[in-house]
């Protein structure tokens, strides 16, 4: 019996040095039934053909764009030129586990009501060690609202990123494909929100997509006005969303909690990267006004005006140590 065609796409820019590995990671799947695009929006002219052909032996499509296109218009050319039944994003520096197809394909067929089936995580670090994991066991499934809860409130299972998920195509096309928020930012999860809501969720710890995090990587890297414009952007497409707004009227409370938890997700997402991240990277000036950059919430702003009050104090207590130790200065014993 012929297992259903999975589709595995991989878009490129400029970045082709971790692409070897991720081709690899396509090729040791020990699932016969693979559609592997790759696809270059990065005018690089034959390098990346060279590349697939010097590192994956089997068949494989090529598409290039003729002009730039910006990340999530070219995510979403991929899932309109996919043939399979199953479609999976893969990052030209991230990986998959020998076992990711066969295992999560066979959740979805035996559990036809789901749409997306979710792996294990590794978190790679940039020479491709493995720097964490996904911690404790994952259920074979579970209603798609625990999964959001539990997956974007209690944070229980510890995943750092959902670019890459195994999900049925027609269905991420019903949804709409990827949301076009800025510079790909929150689009990811805004599109599993949607694939999980009213369904079930099938999950696996047998497999693993790995996922690299370093600080060049497209997701660190980014400008905070970027993060910002992305988060109150997905703020406002829980709101405006026609299939959000369908399944907001059918099931009102439940969707009041679930929506809380995705916004407090990423408002939390925006507080740490700036509390920490951005700290280094901007002026003092330019920091505080990133702190105000996303619409009034009590839950993100109590947290940064005591932010602020902390750093206050502590600049203050350093002036007066700095007083106590200049000459002439006395100290109480």
């Amino acid at each position: 019996m012929t297992r259903p065609l999975v589709t595995i796409a991989i878009p490129v820019h400029k970045r082709l040095h971790y692409l070897p590995g991720a081709l690899r990671s396509v090729a040791a799947q020990g699932y016969g039934n693979i559609e592997l695009i790759v696809s270059d929006n990065g005018l690089n002219g034959a390098e990346v053909r060279n590349v697939v052909n010097a590192h994956y032996g089997r068949p494989w499509r090529f598409r290039q764009n003729l002009a730039i296109e910006m990340q999530v218009p070219h995510w979403n050319q991929l899932l309109a030129e996919a043939t399979g039944e199953y479609f999976v994003l893969l990052a030209d520096d991230d990986e998959l586990s020998p076992t990711y197809v066969s295992e999560l394909a066979g959740l979805l067929d035996r559990h036809s009501q789901a749409a997306v089936a979710i792996a294990a995580q590794q978190i790679l670090d940039e020479r491709g060690a493995v720097v964490r994991r996904t911690r404790g066991a994952l259920p074979e499934v579970l209603p798609g609202g625990d999964f959001i809860r539990r997956a974007f409130h209690t944070y229980e299972w510890g995943f750092a990123c959902f670019m890459t998920i195994f999900a049925r195509t027609d269905e991420m096309r019903r949804c709409g494909g990827y949301p076009d928020f800025p510079q790909a930012q929150h689009g990811d999860d805004a599109l599993l929100f949607k694939l999980c809501l009213g369904r079930p969720v099938v999950m696996s710890d047998r497999c693993a997509f790995r996922y690299r995090v370093y600080e060049a990587s497209y997701g660190l890297s980014q400008d905070i006005r970027i993060l910002a414009a992305a988060t109150r952007q997905l703020l406002s497409f829980l709101n405006s969303d026609p299939q959000l707004r369908e399944f907001a009227s059918t099931c009102p409370e439940q969707w009041r909690e679930l929506r809380g938890y995705l916004e407090q997700n990423k408002l939390e997402t925006y507080y740490f990267r700036w509390r920490h991240m951005y700290r280094r990277r901007l002026t003092r000036l330019q920091w505080v006004r990133a702190a105000f950059a996303l619409p009034y919430s009590h839950f993100y702003y109590r947290r940064v005006l005591g932010a602020l009050l902390d750093i206050a104090c502590d600049a203050v207590t350093e002036r007066v140590k700095r007083r106590s130790l200049l000459p002439g200065s006395s100290s109480r014993k």
